[in-house]
């Protein structure tokens, strides 16, 4: 399990730092250099790269189910997802025209993919169900320090050149072999049926489990989303200069960052002592609405650290206990990979929805009704928890939830 966890960690670090990093600068300085008005081509590039990632997604969660070689049908992709998701981005450095940028990026999101199909569909393979928690919140510790490694290192290198691109790359590729060699796999077993791709996507929503741990992952997500527009608040809230703003965006990100860390993996550890998840589910929707709201009327920077840090507690907790829901939840093992990749678009979509409903919100009643919106879908999202068996009272198939008896005994004997 050490191995494992290890592994998981390595190859999701090396996605984040793969996918944020460039979204957060790289491309901004490349498209900088080559656009007279940056800003609504960057927005583009993003905006198509995304569509690219969410149409692409499911099939490349299948193709990990369902393809490999006899070293391993995850490990085969998660090799195959970072070493052609890094030339890409290496070749990022040297492009020199837009066209280049948009095809480039698509193909980072088009290959990495694979790499993240096939981790998650590792993690629903072989996290065993008495350690999903814990599994899951030290995972889950990739995704919130992977930009602060990228960004380190990018600040390496001199704004805008192909050399952090170079950087970006390596770590892209080099964590993702590390992660082939520490875990261990089986090779992908002989299909006899193949379904058509309509069917790939409706079959899984037919469980009403799977359904209500999609609806609760999106609804909560666009609520977390609200942290990519921290900075934008702070900077218009307290009408900051440059400098100020830039010393306030990384307080704001170390902050979250070491709070939603040490959370998460609290969470998670609690949650499989306890082999109960919706309390944790519930405690963190609770303290995200209320962080937010702290955030959105705080009068002062330093009560607007306070909201981030109860926001952040909520964060990092319902990223450990959902991604560990959501493999519980799976409606077949064998599509694992492919499903896995479906619940993805439940945090994907969000976080393309959110910054585009900000330009609606602010004139209507600025970051308060912002917040506030928000900070109401992740209370509704609590809701659907109602249709979400707990630990052990899961239906015996998982496709007909209908047919699960009431008062029969779970997995762990309850």
């Amino acid at each position: 399990m050490t191995r494992f966890i290890l592994g998981l960690i390595f190859s999701r670090t090396g996605l984040s730092v793969g996918y944020t990093v460039p979204i957060q600068l790289l491309l901004v300085l490349r498209v900088g250099e080559l656009a007279t008005d940056p800003a609504p081509v960057v927005g583009l590039v993003i905006g198509v790269g995304a569509a690219v990632s969410l149409v692409t997604s499911p099939i490349a969660g299948r193709v990990t189910d369902v393809v490999g070689a006899r070293f391993g049908r995850r490990r085969t992709w998660v090799a195959f997802g970072s070493v052609s998701a890094g030339l890409a981005l290496a070749a990022l450095g040297l492009a020199d025209q837009l066209w280049q940028v948009f095809v480039l990026w698509c193909l980072v999101q088009l290959l990495s993919n694979f790499q993240a199909a096939a981790t998650d569909g590792m993690f629903a393979d072989q996290a065993v169900g008495a350690r999903q928690g814990r599994t899951s919140g030290l995972a889950g510790l990739s995704t919130l320090l992977g930009p602060l490694l990228g960004l380190g290192l990018a600040g390496v290198f001199p704004a805008g050149s192909a050399g952090q691109w170079y950087a970006i790359a390596a770590v892209t590729v080099l964590f993702g072999l590390v992660t082939v060699f520490l875990v261990r796999d089986t090779p992908a077993a002989p299909r006899e049926h193949r379904s058509s791709a309509p069917a790939l996507w409706i079959r899984p929503f037919r469980a009403r489990t799977f359904r209500a741990a999609w609806i609760l992952r999106f609804l909560a997500t666009c609520s977390i989303a609200t942290v990519l527009l921290g900075g934008a608040y702070v900077v218009q809230r307290f009408d900051m200069d440059t400098e100020e703003s830039a010393g306030a965006i990384t307080r704001l990100l170390l902050v979250s960052t070491v709070v939603a860390v040490v959370s998460g993996v609290a969470a998670g550890y609690w949650t499989d002592r306890r082999r109960e998840q919706k309390p944790t589910l519930v405690v963190s929707g609770i303290l995200c609405a209320v962080g937010a709201m702290s955030v959105a009327l705080a009068p002062t920077f330093s009560l607007v650290l306070v909201g981030v840090v109860v926001h952040a507690v909520g964060i990092g907790a319902f990223i450990a206990v959902d991604f560990a829901l959501c493999a519980r939840l799976l409606p077949d093992p064998e599509h694992a990979g492919k499903d896995m990749a479906i619940f993805g678009l439940a945090s994907a979509i969000p976080q393309a929805i959110v910054p585009l409903a900000l330009p609606v919100l602010l004139p209507l009643g600025g970051f308060t009704l912002f917040y506030s919106v928000f900070a109401v879908l992740g209370l509704v999202a609590l809701l659907t928890l109602r249709a979400i068996p707990e630990i052990g009272a899961e239906p015996a198939s998982p496709e007909s939830p209908e047919s699960a008896v009431p008062g029969s005994v779970g997995a762990d004997g309850r």
